[in-house]
């Protein structure tokens, strides 16, 4: 899904997600959980204002962000006390 994100460019001209738009409400994002990228994307796990997570997807050459579905969710394994 194509969205509106507002992006500010880092010392080294890289894109960090500031905001974006959903359903026509403004979202800042209050973090960048996690970072991470492919051969042609660049992925941003964001939290915004009310504890949401959302993961957006930039494409450099298109300039084109868009909202993210993994097809998985993340899980923290805490060990078992022993």
């Amino acid at each position: 899904m194509k969205i509106c994100v507002h992006s500010n460019r880092g010392m080294r001209g890289e894109e960090t997600p500031c905001a974006f738009y959903l359903g026509g409400r403004r979202l800042p994002v209050l973090a960048v959980i996690e970072r991470w990228q492919d051969s042609m994307h660049q992925y941003y796990e964001v939290m915004v204002d009310d504890g949401r997570r959302f993961v957006l997807r930039f494409e450099p050459g298109l300039r084109s962000w868009e909202r993210f579905f993994l097809g998985f969710r993340k899980q923290t394994v805490t060990p078992k006390p022993t």
